[in-house]
């Protein structure tokens, strides 16, 4: 019996196993169901399609940003490589012509004072040497002044910082085309996502987006200014939205529009809500 009953009691834990086993199945299909459901509804939807649009925001603004960078560098750079090139153009010419008096002196020293003519002729090519170098000295000087240095070392890092510029120019250039790679992989998720409701929840999306975008703008503004600090410019993330929406395929005017309509439509439950109330506040306009 006791044999009997521990295999019956075997079978009955097998049987409850099978049973919590096929429990489990039908929840798990259930929580799938019910995930997947949560998943296509609508305010889920909206919160995607707008954390979506507030990346691709951050990008195009990113965007934006890196163009006029790019435009400072380019004109930093265009001011100051005619100043740079005439500068080193100089310094050779310089050297060149501190060498050639050096070597006229030393012929000069070794001619004979016998003979005088070589001497003049040494002392004329010395005199126009001397008066070449102080015509280059002085170019030089009004070079520095015009880069803004006060010595050869000033000028040696404004050329090391054009360097430094020209390189950056292309990290910049880099970081734009990952960008760019990642807005169009952005505008495909955001197509996708807006494909997802039916036809006839469109008007639902549309309100669930309008309700949740002063959160999302909110957020926006604050990564923006978290990330570009003073140079943030709402100008520029202005811009940065209109191109989202173009590329986005979305009319502001619709919700605009839209915004307009269920505002009113607040406006109009309040009175019925409180009647009294608004025919007061009517009166008192019209006052």
């Amino acid at each position: 019996m006791e044999k009997k009953g521990m295999i019956a009691d075997r079978c009955e834990i097998n049987r409850r196993v099978r049973a919590d086993n096929r429990i489990l199945r039908e929840l798990k299909t259930q929580i799938k169901k019910l995930v997947q459901a949560v998943e296509k509804s609508i305010p889920v939807i909206a919160e995607t399609l707008e954390a979506i649009r507030n990346h691709m925001i951050f990008t195009q603004y990113h965007l934006l940003h890196n163009e006029m960078q790019k435009e400072v560098i380019h004109d930093w750079m265009q001011h100051f490589r005619p100043i740079l090139n005439k500068y080193d153009t100089i310094k050779k010419k310089l050297k060149a012509k501190v060498t050639e008096k050096k070597e006229l002196n030393v012929q000069k020293s070794k001619t004979s004072i016998l003979n005088p003519f070589q001497h003049i002729k040494l002392n004329q090519q010395l005199t126009t040497v001397t008066e070449e170098i102080e015509e280059l000295k002085s170019a030089k000087e009004q070079l520095l002044f015009q880069a803004e240095c006060s010595t050869e070392k000033d000028m040696a890092s404004l050329s090391r910082k054009y360097d430094q510029m020209d390189k950056n120019l292309d990290i910049l250039d880099s970081q734009d085309m990952a960008l760019k790679e990642q807005l169009e992989k952005d505008a495909v998720a955001f197509q996708e996502e807006k494909l997802r409701p039916k036809p006839e929840q469109y008007t639902e999306l549309l309100d669930a987006r309008i309700q949740i975008r002063p959160t999302f703008r909110e957020k926006l503004i604050e990564q923006l200014k978290g990330t570009f600090g003073e140079y943030y410019d709402y100008h520029y993330r202005d811009i940065a939205t209109h191109e989202v929406d173009d590329l986005n395929m979305e009319d502001p005017y619709s919700f605009s529009h839209r915004t307009w309509e269920l505002e009113y439509q607040r406006k109009q439950e309040l009175q019925k809500k409180h009647p009294v109330q608004s025919r007061q506040k009517s009166h008192n306009t019209e006052l």
